[in-house]
């Protein structure tokens, strides 16, 4: 299922939406001192919001989790420092992850 707000996902080299930015910077100031954090991303898209949050933070290990396969694809061509998952579900039926 492709969703017409996804489309900005598409693009090969899209930069940080300004909601991006900003948890990205929340994120860091509440965690840059931690160490081997976990972290789900629901609603993932293309996975770019998480490979700047794993070169911010210490992660050991992620999971995103998108309804959209292309993007889902996208996230997986990523190269991360850290365990990582991404995985296409339908949020709908979230109980079943």
């Amino acid at each position: 299922m492709t969703r017409l707000d996804n489309k900005v996902y598409y693009i090969k080299k899209r930069s940080l939406k300004e909601h991006e930015k900003f948890m990205l910077n929340l994120i860091y100031k509440k965690n840059k001192n931690k160490t081997n954090l976990k972290v789900l991303d629901l609603g993932c898209a293309d996975g770019l919001f998480l490979d700047h949050l794993n070169k911010l933070i210490n992660i050991k290990s992620l999971t995103g989790i998108d309804n959209d396969k292309k993007l889902i694809k996208k996230a997986n061509k990523i190269k991360f420092t850290c365990k990582n998952t991404f995985l296409f579900k339908n949020f709908e039926n979230i109980k079943n992850l």
